[in-house]
């Protein structure tokens, strides 16, 4: 959580209303977990983004027990945004197989 709240916190700004969060953080920590999506699922993370890394891997990995990434080089969290093309590349050869 630290973290997340660390990236959002920019030239001495926070990009989000922390007054609403601080408010609705029981009901934001109290949701039920949710059972596995046992099917099918692609990943598709900017190989520079911050937010997916190999300490959430087995935690993903229990969530969505079939899923594959394709990671995308030089994109960073945005990764629909910085590199489409590769997206959309990594999406079709997804569904083809």
């Amino acid at each position: 959580m630290i973290q997340f709240l660390l990236k959002s916190f920019v030239d001495g700004e926070w990009r989000f209303n922390v007054p609403v969060l601080w408010d609705q953080y029981p009901h934001i920590v109290g949701w039920e977990k949710i059972p596995a999506w046992d099917h099918p699922a692609l990943f598709i993370p900017g190989g520079n983004s911050p937010y997916v890394s190999e300490q959430y891997r087995d935690d993903l990995l229990a969530q969505f027990p079939q899923a594959r990434a394709h990671v995308i080089a030089g994109a960073g969290h945005w990764v629909h945004a910085e590199k489409p093309d590769a997206v959309l590349r990594a999406i079709r050869r997804y569904l083809n197989d």
